[in-house]
C-alpha cells in the first residue's frame, strides 16, 4: 500500500484537515502517518511514497533525514468554495486585518485571498506588535482564538486544504491516476476555491473527456480491449464482460488465458479473423495504437457475427418504416439553367465531407431535395437521414423531439423514456427545416450539440456521444434575423459552414416550361402559345410548389374554359391605360384621403376605390402586389384588423409633393 507523511508542526487543526482531503479522494486506498515536528526527533529516519510538508523552510529542516526514494512536496494550500463566498460579501473597500498562527502562515493566506482575485478588499497581515484598533473585521484560517479580543466581527474561513495543483500532483506521484480517484479528485476540486483556473479547467477537461470516451466505448456493440506490449488488458469495455462472458481485471488479466486455442494473441496487426469464442462467432481485430510516447500498445476489437448479419437485415426496414431515409438523389433534380445547375454542382461538392450545410432559399425551392441528395452522395448514405420541421413542432415539444427525454421526466412522457432524434440520426443525418423558426432557448442547446457532439436528455444527467452531420434550412434571411436579435449570432456561424443558396424560380425561368410538362406527366400534351407566356411571366412566389400545383389544376380542368387558375391569369393582366406607377399614385391618393378624414381602408375598400377612379377592373392579386411594393418602397404599412391601409410619412410627404 502506497504511503504518505504529512508534517506539521503540532497536533491540531491542521493535520486534521489534511487527513479529511487525502482521505475525500484516495480514501482508504493509502496508509496516511502524521508526523509533528514539536515532538519530532530531528534524527529520525523519515520514509513513504510522498512526504508532504506545510512550509518550505520545515522541508529544508528535515531534508536530511529523508528517504531519498520519497517524493518531498510542499503543499500550496487554499480555502474551500463556500468558505471563500464568505468573502464575498464584504462592502468595496473594506479593510481587514488577517489573523494566521504565525508570521509565514500568515503571509501566505493574505497572498492566497488576493490569488483568489476578490477585488475592493485590503487584507492586512497581523502582528502582535501592530496597533490594532482601527479594525472592525477580522479573517481567520480556524485560528479565532488568536484574534485580539477588541475585535468583535470575526470570519473564519476554516482551516487551509490542499489545492487543485497539489492534489493533482500527489495523485499522480502515487501512480493512482486511475477511473475511480479520478471521480473522486474533480469532485474533489471542484469543491475548493479557484486559484489557478487554468488547473481546474485543464483537469475537468481532461476527465470529462475520459467519461465521454468510457460513455462511447461502452455504448458500442463491438468489444473493445486495449492491451499492453507484455500482454496485460489495460482496459475494456462492457461487451466483452456481458456478452463473451470473460471475467477481466484491468492491469491484471493476461490476453493470452482468455484466447487459449487460437493464435491471436502475440500475432500483431490483423482484420476480421473469424474465430468462436465461448459458443460465439466473432470477426476479430487487432491494430498498435500510435501515439507520441514511446509505450507500445495495442488495441483489439470483437464484434459479434449473428448480431452484425440482424443488423444489416433491420437497419433498412426500421428506417423505411420511420421514415428515415433520403429518397431523393441529384440525378431527381431536373434543371437547365445555369444557375441552378451551378447550385447543384456546389451541392455534390458539399456531399464529400461531413461539415454543416445550411440551405437558404424561398418556400419550395427544393431545400429538402437538395438535403436528401446531399445525404445519399456522402459516406453517411446507408446511415438514417432523419428530417425535422423546426417550425411545425410547438416549442413545448420541440425540446423533447431533439433531445429525448427520461422515464418520468414530466407529465405525459412514456414510461419507458424516449430517444431523441440526434440519437435517432446517430451515425447520418439530421435535416433542421425552418431553423429560423427555433426557439431561442432551444438554439443555445443546439449550438452546444454542433460543437460538442454530445446531447443530455430532458431529466437526465448522462451525457451521450452522437455523430451527427448537420444539415440546416431557411426561407429567413438569417444575417438579418441575426442583427434584429431573432437569432444567435454565435449560432449562426456554427451553422453557416457551408452556404447553399437556392434560387427561386423566377430566377430560372428556362426551368419553367421543362418543370411544367414534368408535372403533367403526359408528354403529348402541346402547351398554348398563351399559357407558355402566361407561365413565364408569372412570379411564381410559392415557386416550384407552386407550380405544381398549377400543372395539376391544368390536368384536371385543360378541356374546359377555365384550364388554369383564375389569379393566374390575373397576376399577368396589365390594367389598361394604367402603369403601376400610375396606379400606386391612386393608391397614394385614396389612402391620404382616407387618413385625412379619419378612416381606416382595408384592400377590399381599395380595390372599390381604385377600380372607381381608374374605371377598369383590377384583380386581387395586383392590389397584394401593389400594396406590397408601396410597404418595401417605405411608403405604406398594412395591419391586419380594422386599422387597415396606412400612409407612412415618407408617403404622405410625397402625396403633398404632387399635389
Amino acid at each position: 500500500m502506497k504511503k504518505i507523511v504529512v508534517i506539521t508542526d503540532f497536533n491540531g487543526g491542521v493535520h486534521l484537515e489534511m487527513d479529511r482531503n487525502l482521505r475525500e479522494v484516495l480514501d482508504r486506498d493509502v496508509e496516511i502517518e502524521h508526523l509533528f515536528v514539536d515532538a519530532m526527533d530531528a534524527k529520525r529516519p523519515i520514509s513513504g511514497d510522498v512526504v508532504l510538508f506545510m512550509m518550505q523552510r520545515r522541508a529544508d529542516q528535515f531534508k536530511e533525514v529523508i528517504d531519498p526514494a520519497a517524493h518531498v512536496m510542499v503543499a500550496s494550500r487554499t480555502i474551500k468554495e463556500d468558505m471563500a463566498f464568505k468573502l464575498l460579501d464584504m462592502p468595496e473597500g473594506s479593510e481587514v486585518l488577517l489573523v494566521n498562527d504565525c508570521i509565514e502562515n500568515t503571509s501566505e493566506t493574505v497572498a492566497m485571498i488576493y490569488r483568489l482575485q476578490i477585488t475592493g478588499l485590503k487584507v492586512i497581515p497581523y502582528d502582535t506588535a501592530m496597533d490594532t484598533s482601527r479594525f472592525s473585521v477580522a479573517v481567520t484560517p480556524g485560528e479565532s482564538r488568536l484574534v485580539p479580543v477588541e475585535i468583535k466581527n470575526i470570519i473564519d474561513v476554516g482551516n487551509r486544504c490542499i489545492d487543485a495543483e497539489t492534489m493533482i500532483h500527489i495523485v499522480n506521484l502515487l501512480g493512482m491516476n486511475n477511473w475511480e480517484i479520478n471521480k473522486k479528485l474533480l469532485k474533489y476540486i471542484n469543491s475548493t476555491a479557484n486559484l489557478d483556473e487554468g488547473i481546474k479547467v485543464q483537469y475537468r477537461r481532461t476527465r470529462l473527456r475520459e467519461a465521454q470516451l468510457r460513455t462511447v466505448v461502452n455504448m458500442s456493440r463491438e468489444g473493445f480491449l486495449l492491451i499492453s506490449k507484455d500482454g496485460v488488458i489495460i482496459m475494456h469495455n462492457d461487451f466483452v464482460s456481458n456478452d463473451l462472458s470473460w471475467n477481466i481485471l484491468d492491469g491484471q488479466t493476461q490476453l493470452a488465458s482468455l484466447l487459449e486455442g487460437t493464435d491471436l494473441a502475440g500475432k500483431g496487426n490483423f482484420t476480421d479473423e473469424l474465430v468462436k469464442i465461448n459458443g460465439k462467432w466473432v470477426l476479430v481485430s487487432s491494430e498498435k495504437v500510435n501515439h507520441m510516447t514511446s509505450v507500445d500498445e495495442y488495441m483489439m476489437l470483437f464484434r459479434d457475427v449473428t448480431y452484425i448479419r440482424k443488423l444489416e437485415n433491420s437497419v433498412w426496414e426500421k428506417t423505411k418504416s420511420k421514415g428515415q431515409q433520403a429518397i431523393y438523389t441529384f440525378d431527381d433534380i431536373v434543371s437547365q439553367s445555369e444557375i441552378m445547375k451551378r447550385c447543384i454542382e456546389k451541392a455534390r461538392r458539399f456531399a464529400e465531407n461531413d461539415l454543416t450545410v445550411l440551405i437558404e432559399g424561398k418556400s419550395g425551392t427544393g431545400k429538402e431535395l437538395l438535403a436528401q441528395s446531399i445525404h445519399n452522395q456522402s459516406g453517411r448514405n446507408m446511415a438514417p437521414f432523419v428530417a425535422v420541421n423546426c417550425a411545425a413542432l410547438p416549442k413545448s415539444l420541440l425540446e423533447s423531439e431533439l433531445f429525448g427525454y427520461e422515464a418520468g421526466s414530466f407529465t405525459g412522457a412514456r414510461k419507458e423514456g424516449k430517444r431523441g432524434l440526434f440519437e435517432q440520426a446517430n451515425r447520418g443525418t439530421i435535416f433542421l427545416d425552418e431553423i429560423g423558426d427555433m426557439p431561442t432557448n432551444l438554439q443555445s442547446r443546439l449550438l452546444r450539440v454542433i460543437q460538442e457532439k454530445q446531447i443530455m436528455r430532458i431529466g437526465s444527467d448522462r451525457i451521450i456521444g452522437v455523430d451527427v452531420r448537420v444539415v440546416a434550412a431557411t426561407n429567413k434571411n438569417l444575417k438579418r434575423e441575426v442583427e434584429q436579435g431573432r437569432f444567435r449570432e454565435d449560432l449562426y456561424y456554427r451553422i453557416n459552414v457551408l452556404p447553399l443558396e437556392v434560387p427561386p424560380l423566377n430566377q430560372r425561368k428556362e426551368d419553367i416550361l421543362l418543370l411544367f410538362n414534368l408535372f403533367l406527366e403526359e408528354p403529348e400534351t402541346i402547351l398554348s402559345m398563351k399559357l407558355r407566356q402566361i407561365l413565364i411571366d408569372h412570379e411564381w412566389e410559392g415557386n416550384v410548389r407552386e407550380l405544381e400545383n398549377v400543372a395539376n389544376y391544368f390536368k384536371l380542368m385543360k378541356d374546359t374554359d377555365e384550364p388554369y387558375p383564375p389569379y393566374l391569369l390575373n397576376s399577368v393582366v396589365e390594367v389598361q391605360g394604367h402603369g403601376e406607377v400610375g396606379l400606386e399614385d391612386e393608391i397614394l391618393k385614396i389612402c391620404y384621403r382616407a387618413q385625412m378624414q379619419e378612416e381606416s381602408i382595408g384592400r377590399e375598400r381599395l380595390k372599390e376605390l381604385l377600380e372607381e377612379s381608374s374605371g377598369t377592373e383590377v384583380s386581387e392579386y395586383k392590389i397584394r402586389k401593389l400594396c406590397k411594393q408601396m410597404v418595401e418602397k417605405n411608403l405604406m404599412k398594412v395591419h391586419r384588423g380594422r386599422q387597415g391601409c396606412c400612409l407612412t410619412n415618407d408617403g404622405l410627404k410625397l402625396v403633398k409633393e404632387k399635389s
